[in-house]
């Protein structure tokens, strides 16, 4: 059902918002606005994959969250981490370019 919105046009994928039983299982339903671009997107991909709008997007968020769990529980990497593939690969500079101060001379300038 699409509707006209400040934004533009946008489908409210109508789930609810109350708590309903399906399948025996106790379920929470929301509502979703989703830009013309994304609603099709989903109704293809749901087609494609044979499975209804709700269950596609109850697998995506699931997938999500647990990719996002799993981020937070590694470490950040360190500057040396994100750099690592970068050291030594320059050659003929300085030896002391990290700690000599008269390096930094006119540092910045243009």
């Amino acid at each position: 059902m699409a509707h006209q919105g400040i934004h533009g046009s946008y489908y409210l994928l109508a789930i609810g918002i109350k708590i309903k039983q399906s399948a025996g299982l106790a379920m929470a339903l929301i509502s979703l606005k989703l830009p013309d671009a994304l609603a099709a997107e989903l109704a293809a991909q749901a087609q494609r994959s044979q499975l209804s709008k709700s269950e596609l997007m109850r697998r995506a968020l699931k997938a999500f969250l647990q990719s996002a769990d799993a981020m937070e529980s590694q470490p950040a990497p360190s500057a040396f981490d994100r750099v690592a593939d970068l050291v030594g690969c320059c050659e003929g500079g300085p030896p002391d370019l990290s700690s000599n101060p008269a390096h930094l001379d006119r540092f910045g300038e243009r």
